[in-house]
């Protein structure tokens, strides 16, 4: 290792591991939003430097002050793995509150109803996850990148 690469690879290696506790550090003075049914929409630009691509993503999303402070902690989880893969773009959220949530929605319950890459759909059928499982797998893939 040269001596120029040798300190990025250590600052590299030391964002890695304070991602973990970077991502519990979230305020708790955070008002919860409005329980019920909201649209999240994302858009943004994915580049590798030579070829860009728009991204966007609809989701129905059932929040109560639980799945809220969940759903920032993913949002913020997802920023910093960003920012520690070197991601080349930007992306921006919108959020819009729907009114109650759906019959079948429980907080925490997403529904990504578009997926949308450079303006042609591409999801097939609509998919539920829960932003609570979203986290709990998250927090298992980091311990077991700690292990290695």
């Amino acid at each position: 290792m040269t001596a120029v690469t040798k300190p990025i690879a250590v600052l590299a290696l030391s964002v890695l591991a304070y991602l973990p506790a970077m991502a519990h550090e979230f305020p708790h003075d955070v008002p919860a939003r409005e329980p019920g049914l909201w649209l999240k929409e994302r858009t943004g630009t994915i580049s590798d430097g030579k070829t860009a691509i728009e991204i966007r993503k609809t989701w129905n999303v059932c929040l109560d002050a639980k799945a809220d402070r969940a759903l920032r902690e993913l949002e913020m989880r997802e920023r910093q793995a960003s920012v520690a893969g070197q991601d080349h773009g930007r992306s921006v959220i919108r959020m819009q509150r729907l009114g109650t949530c759906d019959a079948g929605l429980q907080p925490g319950d997403m529904m990504l109803m578009h997926w949308r890459v450079n303006g042609e759909e591409t999801l097939k059928a609509r998919q539920r996850q829960n932003i609570l499982e979203e986290i709990a797998r998250y927090d298992a893939f980091m311990a077991s990148r700690q292990g290695r």
